[in-house]
């Protein structure tokens, strides 16, 4: 592909694009465009952590308002600051529901198009604002124990070559990626990194989900980079225990049990919570594999 046609695919990218286009690009990816590093700014970088909350409009209110009442009940003490990023919103009055909500809340802001996925948004975050670290949260995550962000910190700073941890992660795969397994990735929807070595990571053009799911556990996604640094994931619990990736099943965090470890839910949590045995088996076992009823029958029956 050529330079001009790769520095036109992006422009359109962030405009928004015609539907005829993003039918194609969703049916090729990002696969033909080369994967960059996130663009940093000349400003200093502010020594805090930066929590960024990904608020889809799409999701609705209530989604939003779940997770400041959680940010509500769950206090940290690391000191932090809270970037709302405000994506798919059509006009300023379309927001103002939501700043009620946030009403007492201390917050930045954040106005992005509906477009590339949670993980465009969050490489938005990190070229607009540069700050130590970053705890990047999607659109369903919801807090469920006090110090969740302090507790992630220390992992980062004191389990042996930590690079990246998050509150889960698994050995999976999307159904159509590369059947590796133990693939081992933390899941995006909540991962905590430093800014220094989130600047060396590659990140891909985002058009299609399969674009965020390669970002996540892709044979090029930011766990396997993180590898290659010569770093390590790793998984913290709701008590702040943290966990190599051969250990992650016995975290009880995602799939697994009553996922009673998980300090922050979203999703696909939910939907594990919600199932009966047999459903939670079969996503236990895409999770986890053979080793899937050791952590589903016995600590996971009802």
């Amino acid at each position: 592909m050529s330079a001009a046609l790769n520095t036109l695919l992006k422009a359109a990218a962030r405009k928004g694009l015609p539907e005829s286009v993003v039918r194609r690009l969703r049916t090729i990816g990002s696969s033909v465009l080369p994967w960059t590093r996130i663009s940093t700014n000349n400003g200093p970088t502010i020594s805090k952590p930066l929590i960024v909350y990904l608020a889809r409009w799409r999701e609705g209110a209530a989604v939003f308002s779940r997770f400041i009442e959680s940010y509500r009940d769950f206090a940290d003490d690391t000191p932090h600051d809270l970037l709302i990023i405000f994506k798919g919103f059509p006009t300023r009055s379309s927001r103002e529901e939501y700043y009620r909500i946030l009403d007492g809340v201390t917050f930045i802001e954040l106005k992005k198009s509906d477009t590339g996925f949670d993980i465009g948004s969050f490489r938005k975050a990190c070229e607009h604002f540069s700050y130590s670290h970053y705890l990047f949260l999607n659109s369903s995550c919801r807090i469920l124990c006090e110090n969740y962000l302090t507790k992630l910190l220390n992992c980062l700073t004191a389990a042996p070559c930590a690079g990246l941890v998050g509150p889960s992660g698994s050995w999976g795969w999307a159904q159509g990626m590369e059947a590796i397994f133990p693939n081992y990735h933390i899941r995006t929807s909540a991962f905590l990194v430093r800014r220094e070595v989130l600047s060396s990571v590659y990140w891909p053009t985002i058009f299609s989900k399969h674009d965020a799911y390669t970002f996540e556990h892709g044979g090029r996604g930011i766990t396997r980079q993180i590898i290659a640094m010569g770093l390590e994931p790793y998984v913290v619990d709701a008590d702040g225990r943290w966990f190599a990736k051969e250990y992650w099943p016995q975290s009880l965090t995602h799939r697994a049990g009553h996922q009673e470890g998980l300090m922050i839910s979203d999703k696909q949590a939910d939907l594990f919570a919600s199932s009966d045995l047999s459903v939670r088996e079969r996503l236990a076992q895409h999770a986890w594999g053979e080793i899937a009823s050791l952590y589903v029958r016995v600590t996971g029956s009802r």
